[in-house]
């Protein structure tokens, strides 16, 4: 129950479900739940889809047999307008979606076309077969979402099924149209005589989840007088039947305008004046658009002479400069109009990455007959095979259209709309990013920001030269600097000028391209503080630094903004530091900086209570994405009103010092009672709780504690009703047993040695066995206790000797600069990658074979856990 925010509505939802399904479900909630963006809006649309069901028990029992695949619906009713109202409109797909077998299958158009010839022919009416196709697509839907989702199969693999889907339907609406239309109009063939052909994504098989279509009609040129007469109108019913809603949605929204002449050409054309007009009057970036055509319902004629025509225009012998120009000129156009927040259109998008490859298959398809494919992801590879790209190129540009096309994969799918851009409501921006995996925004716009600049980078570089148009950066700097840093130099205000001052100076060139291997995660950071990039050109940013200060130093009154910017500077200056020179203690320094901001927003608030932080926050060993866990309470009573007022304005701070780019992402949830508990806990409630509710898992979370401030009475609080009382045995035993479940279902099956933080030998191994020996002999406790000091502790505790101490000491220690490199990659920070390419560069951070450094993993891991089982079994004899 923790999981809704509105626990009145999720409570009554929960009891209609219940009285519906004649059982309790309170249980199984909580992990089909846990992982849902939006777990209030999942339990609404989960109880329609059950209300809607003929057999609503049966659902349920099916989502209890597959506890996985269950949290995976679950998850996409909570964050997909679109699926949730198929399951809705269709409740028998839901058995379809929960099994695994049919999941397994490929979706393939012959299968497809198969089912839905035998829909139509089991039809009665036409708006009948209309309704069956949507129903077609909307059950190969759920089935795509899934294995999207799941993983079981990879983004370009999702975009082909999409596809296919949408060749088969827009095939069988053709065939149901024209048996509609001819009915209707005497002396009409009994096959139809248009042809459609599809351009753009769906002619690259490239489709999102809500694209539109791009077609052109082609009429053959044997039609008669009477046919061509009327042909336009069955064009006209067949966008209706795509493009009208009815029950079920619509089908598809279809673009007509790539079309000869565009707008003001006729809808459909014969096939020879289609070839006339590419051969005479095509505009050059009509002939990069051919590229990605192909015909998706045609005779075999019409496909062969689509596929010549294709041909010819695209891959001419030669191409002038001047072609590319205006074909560069084109899309400077496009980005004029578009917004920053356009993945697709703006600078450093999607259609950058596409022009890109389109460009070369322009100039080189006549010699290389493998680049006169349609998919964007299959020409890298050939571009990359045949040196027309290096592996660095096409390697960064198939990761950031991936990336970028995920993302826009994502906006689409969460209410069937055809968008670009990135939500600008802080809220639906945070949903996107845990929706694709970030641990929140900071995190994905760091990411998709360095996408897009390398994107950017290879644009400028690789076509700009192709067009006859001059580069920006010295040739003598790039010769000897990578794309990532290239593209953060050229992205700032005068250029020239650093490009200058690196070319002059080899150790800041060094240290620019260092940050740019070492850290790309600070690259979108430094781009948009420049003080700090000239920090690090100068090699002021190596100089020690107390971010805390100076955050401490700004005067009071001050923008929210302007404190929001000097925590991020804070952030980013040691994130570049430690990057070049890692030095001990970054955690303090960055657990210092955001309690410090903390510290400046509460006073701002004019919060009387104490504010404690938890965690790694409570400990000091923050590391570049960790949360700030927080613990309000006030030592007095009676201040009920005065504190829910000035903790709502604290957290409405907090919230907005994020969206202007604080990297404080704060977190109450274990405030007793957790998401349902006061925000401000009162000296009686308080005592009240830990006396009679408390349970051992909370004071080994509060164990990890330090005041960042306000009163001093409210930690003396904490510590007297918590941690001033030592643990039971059977306290002991539950809380091993807990250890052992988060080893097991927290860590994903089969890399348990690859997890630094939860698995085996991992970070929190040393962290357990320090803080159960203080909750034990409460004496040894500090406030802030960090894991190095609290093994020093188990060693005067005797649960340790000093040798073991300093072996978990050390390993800690690696893995902890793992994770903060990981960070500064921007890679996922608990786990050692395993795939070659991100090993490669995590061991080039840490200038050592990547090899070498798995080894090290491994026996720091082996040791650490060695410890702690010594340690476990000593202080179990010593406890019992």
């Amino acid at each position: 129950m923790r999981v809704f925010k509105d626990l009145d509505s999720a409570e009554r939802t929960i009891e209609r479900i219940e009285a519906l399904v004649h059982e309790p479900v309170r249980d199984l909630f909580d992990g089909w739940f846990e992982r849902c963006s939006d777990p209030d809006l999942g339990l609404i649309h989960l109880e329609r889809w059950l209300k809607n069901s003929v057999n609503p028990s049966l659902v349920l029992q099916h989502l209890s047999s597959a506890p996985k695949l269950a949290q995976v619906l679950i998850g996409l009713l909570g964050s997909s307008q679109l699926i949730a109202s198929i399951l809705e409109q269709n409740p028998e797909l839901g058995s379809m979606a929960l099994d695994p077998e049919e999941l397994m299958r490929p979706l393939e158009p012959a299968p497809l076309r198969y089912e839905g010839l035998r829909m139509l022919e089991s039809s009665n009416s036409y708006r009948h077969k209309l309704d069956r196709l949507r129903f077609l697509k909307q059950k190969a839907i759920i089935k795509i979402a899934l294995c999207d989702v799941i993983g079981l199969w990879k983004p370009h693999q999702v975009w082909r099924a999409l596809s296919h889907t949408a060749d088969v339907i827009v095939e069988l609406a053709r065939q149901t149209v024209w048996s509609d239309f001819a009915a209707d109009n005497e002396g009409m063939p009994e096959i139809c005589p248009v042809s459609i052909i599809a351009l753009g994504k769906l002619g690259g098989q490239e489709l999102n989840f809500s694209s539109d279509i791009d077609l052109v009609y082609v009429l053959d040129d044997e039609a008669d007088a009477e046919v061509e007469r009327v042909i336009p109108r069955f064009c006209e019913k067949l966008r209706r039947a795509l493009s009208e809603r009815m029950f079920r949605g619509l089908l598809y929204r279809v673009d007509l305008r790539l079309r000869p002449f565009g707008k003001s050409g006729p809808v459909v054309s014969k096939m020879k004046a289609v070839e006339a007009y590419y051969d005479k009057f095509a505009e050059p970036w009509e002939h990069m658009a051919l590229i990605r055509s192909r015909a998706i319902a045609a005779p075999t004629e019409i496909i062969h002479r689509w596929r010549s025509m294709r041909d010819q225009a695209s891959f001419k012998p030669q191409r002038g400069n001047w072609v590319i120009d205006e074909i560069l000129t084109t899309r400077d156009r496009l980005e004029e109009i578009s917004s920053t927040d356009d993945i697709k259109r703006a600078s450093g998008g999607i259609r950058d990455a596409e022009f890109i490859v389109q460009v070369l298959q322009l100039l080189h398809g006549h010699s290389h007959p493998e680049l006169k494919g349609a998919e964007t992801h299959e020409m890298l590879e050939h571009l990359k095979s045949l040196d027309l790209l290096n592996p660095q190129q096409a390697q960064e540009l198939r990761d950031g259209y991936t990336r970028l096309r995920e993302v826009e994969h994502q906006c689409q799918i969460e209410a069937d709309q055809q968008t670009h851009e990135i939500p600008k409501d802080p809220r639906a921006r945070e949903e996107l990013a845990r929706r694709l995996g970030f641990l929140g925004v900071m995190d994905f716009e760091a990411e998709i920001g360095l996408h897009r600049a390398r994107i950017k980078h290879w644009y400028r570089e690789i076509l700009s030269p192709l067009a006859g148009r001059p580069t920006v950066a010295s040739s003598q700097v790039l010769d000897s600097i990578s794309s990532d840093a290239s593209a953060w130099i050229s992205s700032l205000p005068d250029a020239e000028e650093f490009w200058e001052s690196l070319a002059q100076n080899e150790s800041s060139l060094e240290r620019v391209q260092n940050v740019a291997d070492r850290a790309p995660a600070l690259i979108p950071w430094l781009k948009t503080f420049v003080a700090i990039t000239e920090q690090v050109i100068t090699g002021e940013i190596l100089e020690e630094f107390d971010p805390a200060a100076a955050v401490h130093s700004l005067p009071k009154g001050r923008r929210l903004l302007e404190l929001s910017q000097a925590l991020r500077r804070g952030w980013l200056r040691a994130g570049a530091r430690w990057s070049l020179e890692p030095f001990d203690g970054f955690g303090q320094t960055v657990g210092g900086l955001l309690g410090a901001g903390i510290e400046r927003l509460a006073e701002e608030a004019g919060a009387e209570f104490s504010i404690i932080a938890l965690g790694s926050l409570g400990s000091l060993e923050s590391t570049l994405n960790s949360d700030a866990d927080l613990l309000f309470i006030h030592h007095e009573d009676g201040r009920a009103e005065q504190d829910m007022k000035s903790s709502q304005k604290l957290l409405s701070l907090l919230r907005d010092a994020r969206t202007e780019g604080a990297p404080l992402d704060a977190d109450l949830r274990l405030r007793p009672e957790g998401r349902i508990g006061q925000v401000v806990a009162g000296r009686s409630a308080f005592l009240r709780y830990a006396e009679e509710r408390l349970e051992p898992w909370e004071r080994m979370a509060l164990s990890r504690s330090r005041l960042v401030c306000g009163p001093q009475e409210g930690m003396d609080l904490l510590r007297s009703a918590v941690l001033d009382r030592p643990l039971t045995p059977d306290n002991l035993d539950e809380l091993l047993k807990m250890k052992t479940r988060i080893e097991t279902e927290r860590v994903s099956p089969g890399r348990e040695d690859r997890n630094l933080k939860l698995g085996p030998g991992g970070i929190d191994d040393c962290v357990w066995l320090a803080h159960l020996t203080v909750l034990c002999w409460p004496d040894l406790r500090a406030d802030g206790l960090n894991a190095r000091d609290g093994l020093d502790r188990c060693v005067k505790a005797d649960v340790i000797d000093e040798s073991e101490a300093k072996a978990a000491q050390e390993g800690h220690q690696l893995l902890t600069n793992t994770r903060i490199r990981l960070g500064l990659l921007g890679l996922r920070d608990d786990e050692l990658p395993a795939e070659p390419d991100k090993l490669e560069r995590l061991g080039r951070s840490a200038q050592i074979e990547p090899v070498r450094l798995e080894g090290e993993i491994r026996e720091s891991k082996a040791r650490i856990r060695a410890v702690y089982r010594k340690g476990i079994e000593r202080l179990k004899r010593s406890w019992s």
